[in-house]
Formats: structure tokens, C-alpha cells, sequence
């Protein structure tokens, strides 16, 4: 600016130098430093302004950073709690290479999940020391975050349940998603909570899954017992065993025939053969038919 100004000086010399023409060029000198001076003073103040403005700023970006980093370390510090419970296979650079991608997708979960890092961290951590592989422990992790948001479960609750119920009943991961959709259902339709099916299901799991094949899926069969049970206000435990128990007695019933055949078949309103029949492909059918035909018989009063 200062030579755009100085440029605009009119300075008319003379060749001669005389006397009139040098005072001319000087007062004219004198006004353009002094417009300089003026603009310098301007410019200056402008600058003063906004000096606060840009010292908070900056403050705001150092303490934002500070922050930022805290919380990649806070981070670091509770994925060590997952890398302790995963069995990841290779060698040095390839097992952190393999650790890195899993720590990167559990942060993309959290970029769009209500749930915090340090909750997926922890489904993780759970989910490993339960025996979830490392290669399904992202999915497992999404799965049990949406839960926890579609139900009153809370993060660790749902990841042992249901890692416990897929360890009991030998549920393929990839159908994670699908039961914990069947819970939540559930849950939405009957008189009772998703917790309550789920601590009773753990317990029932046991024996569904005696009764599993290909046709049926012992931890399905296990959430609609449970649901069953809590519905009609029956407390876990003392369901689960009668639940447990009916299961061995109608195994046992189908295979050896003789009175106890007959009256499962008789209360279901089925044949032996086709009751025995149903009971081999589909077990929790058979007998779902046989409590069905059990409250019938209660509501017309006639005796089982």
C-alpha cells in the first residue's frame, strides 16, 4: 500500500530545482506520508480488534485437540480390555493390522449409534470372553448395540445373554441379528421385557437345544418358552424347570410309546403316530401343540 501511495504523490520538480517548485513537491510529500501514516494507524487498530478474536480461537482449537486426543488414548485404553479377550491369528504386524481394522469399525459404529465407544468396547471385551471369534466380534458388537437401543437391556446384560444363549444352543453368529430382531419382537407383542425373556431363555437354552435340527432353532425355541412362561406372570426359575422337565418327558415319551404317548397325543388332538411323527423333526411344536390342547381342556374344564 505504501508504494501504491507513493506512486500517487504528485511531485512536480523542476529541472532547475527552483525554490517555489522544491516547497511544492515537499508540502506535497508532507500530505502523503501523512495519508500513509493515517491508513498505518487504521489498519493497525483493525488488527488489535480482531486480536481477541483470533487468541480465543485459537485457544478453542488447542483445547479441541487437547481433547481429541485424550479421548483417542481413553480409547486405546479400554480396546486393550478387547485385544486381551480376542484370539487373533498371525504374526506380530499382521495381528495389529487385524486389531486396527476391528478398533477402526467399532469406531465407524459409534459415528452412528447412540452408543458410546466405551460400551462397544465392552460388548466387544464380552463377547470375546465368551468365545466370540474375532472376525465375527464387529458384527456381534452391532448386533448388541442395537439391542441395548431397541429394548430395556443394557450393554452388558445383552452381550452375555445372548452370547451365552449362541454358545448353549450353537447359533452360527451370521443369525445374531435374526434372534435379537425375534427378542425384541417379543418383547413389543407379549406382556413382558426383553430382560425377562432373555434370563429365562439362558436357562430354558439348555434344554431346546437337546431337541435342536435342522428343522427348528433351539435358541428361538428357547425365547418363546421363556416369553410364554413370563407372560403368564410364571417366575424364571420354577418355569425353566418345569419347562426343562416337560421337554425330557416328551423325549422320552415319543421314543419308548406305552400311556404317556397316548395322553400327549390324545391332549394335543393327534394320533401317537402322528404326535411321534411331529416330535422327532420338530419337538417344541409337538409339545406347544400339547400345552395348547392342556388350556383348552383347562378352560372346558375337563381334566387332562
Amino acid at each position: 500500500m505504501a508504494v501504491a501511495n507513493a506512486a500517487k504523490i504528485d511531485v512536480s520538480l523542476d529541472v532547475g530545482f527552483d525554490n517555489k517548485s522544491l516547497n511544492r513537491a515537499t508540502r506535497d510529500v508532507d500530505r502523503a506520508m501523512n495519508r500513509m501514516a493515517q491508513n498505518s494507524k487504521a489498519q493497525a487498530q483493525s488488527v488489535k480488534a480482531m486480536t481477541p478474536v483470533f487468541a480465543g480461537i485459537g485457544g478453542a482449537l488447542v483445547a479441541s485437540f487437547a481433547v481429541g486426543a485424550a479421548a483417542a488414548a481413553k480409547f486405546e485404553q479400554q480396546f486393550a480390555d478387547v485385544k486381551k479377550t480376542l484370539d487373533v491369528k498371525g504374526e506380530g504386524r499382521e495381528v495389529e493390522r487385524q486389531f486396527a481394522n476391528i478398533a477402526k469399525e467399532i469406531r465407524n459404529i459409534a459415528k452412528f449409534s447412540p452408543a458410546t465407544v466405551e460400551s462397544l468396547n465392552q460388548i466387544a471385551a464380552i463377547g470375546g470372553q465368551l468365545g466370540i471369534q474375532a472376525n465375527n466380534i464387529v458384527k456381534f458388537t452391532d448386533t448388541i448395540q442395537k439391542l441395548t437401543v431397541a429394548t430395556n437391556l443394557g450393554a452388558e446384560q445383552a452381550a452375555l445373554s445372548l452370547a451365552r444363549l449362541q454358545k448353549i444352543t450353537g447359533l452360527a453368529t451370521n443369525d445374531l441379528d435374526n434372534l435379537a430382531s425375534t427378542l425384541v419382537k417379543l418383547g413389543n407383542n407379549f406382556a413382558t421385557t426383553e430382560s425377562e425373556i432373555i434370563t429365562a431363555a439362558t436357562q430354558i437354552a439348555t434344554a431346546t437345544a437337546g431337541t435342536s435340527n435342522e428343522f427348528n432353532n433351539a435358541a428361538v425355541d428357547a425365547l418363546a418358552y421363556a416369553t410364554s412362561l413370563r407372560a403368564i406372570g410364571q417366575p424364571a426359575q420354577a418355569g425353566s424347570t418345569a419347562i426343562i422337565r416337560l421337554i425330557g418327558v416328551t423325549d422320552r415319551a415319543a421314543k419308548s410309546g406305552g400311556p404317556n404317548l397316548r395322553l400327549l397325543a390324545e391332549t394335543a388332538g393327534m394320533t401317537e403316530e402322528s404326535f411321534r411323527a411331529l416330535e422327532s423333526v420338530d419337538p417344541n411344536r409337538a409339545i406347544a401343540l400339547f400345552l395348547a390342547g392342556l388350556g383348552d381342556l383347562e378352560k372346558n374344564g375337563g381334566d387332562a
